[in-house]
């Protein structure tokens, strides 16, 4: 199971701070298109080629996260100030 463990508690100045293992998404497939997570599970469950089209699929789902566009394998990705 992903997520919280007693495992992964740790003791910092006054109190304990639990840190989570982060969801890991497979975005292959997805490539170009604007994506929506499940955000208990971080699999993807929807995908459309523009913004607006996911909003509207989107509306009225619980535990969604609208996640933005994946890029394609060749665009490059910006990164800092430049």
């Amino acid at each position: 199971m992903k997520g919280f463990s007693y495992t992964n508690l740790k003791y910092i100045r006054g109190g304990y701070n639990s840190a989570m293992e982060p969801i890991r998404t497979d975005f292959k497939g997805y490539e170009g298109k604007f994506v929506a997570l499940d955000s208990r599970t971080g699999d993807v469950v929807i995908a459309a080629e523009d913004l607006d089209g996911l909003f509207e699929q989107a509306k009225g789902r619980a535990h969604i996260v609208l996640g933005g566009r994946v890029p394609l394998k060749d665009e490059p990705i910006p990164v800092g100030l430049g």
